[in-house]
C-alpha cells in the first residue's frame, strides 16, 4: 500500500516536469540539464586500465568525457562503459515513446527503445 502511494506520488512528480503539447513534443517545466551530445564511444586506456567515453568532435576531435575505472572483473567495467555510451540514445528514444505514447506510433517507438536497450548491454 505503501509502495503504491509512493509510485503514485512519483508518478504525479514526474508527469509536472513534462507538459505534452499539441505538436507531440515534451517540453520541460524545469532548467533542462545540458550533457554532451552523443554519439560517444568508448576508448581502452591501457595505460591506467581504464575504460573512456569519449565524443567526437569536428570542431574539437575526440576527447574524453568520463573514465570507467577496472573493476574487480574486467568484462563489468567494459560492460558499464558500453551501457554509459548509449546514455543518449536512450533518453532521446525514451522521450521519443514519451511523445508516441497512446498513439499509433507507440509500438514503433517502444521498439526502438528496445533495440537501443538491448545494443547498451551487449558488447
Amino acid at each position: 500500500m505503501l509502495g503504491e502511494a509512493a509510485s503514485t506520488a512519483r508518478s504525479a512528480s514526474d508527469a509536472e516536469d513534462f507538459n505534452h503539447v499539441n505538436t507531440g513534443h515534451l517540453t520541460p517545466n524545469r532548467k533542462t540539464v545540458e550533457y554532451t551530445p552523443g554519439p560517444w564511444r568508448i576508448m581502452e586506456d591501457t595505460l591506467s586500465s581504464t575504460w573512456v567515453i569519449v565524443r567526437e568532435s569536428s570542431a574539437r576531435g575526440s576527447f574524453p568525457i568520463a573514465r570507467i575505472p577496472e573493476a574487480l572483473v574486467r568484462d563489468e567495467s567494459r560492460a558499464n562503459a558500453h551501457l554509459i555510451t548509449q546514455a543518449p540514445e536512450m533518453h532521446r528514444a525514451a522521450v521519443k515513446l514519451m511523445c508516441a505514447w497512446g498513439t499509433e506510433d507507440a509500438k514503433d517507438a517502444m521498439a526502438e527503445l528496445a533495440r537501443i536497450l538491448s545494443k547498451a548491454v551487449r558488447s
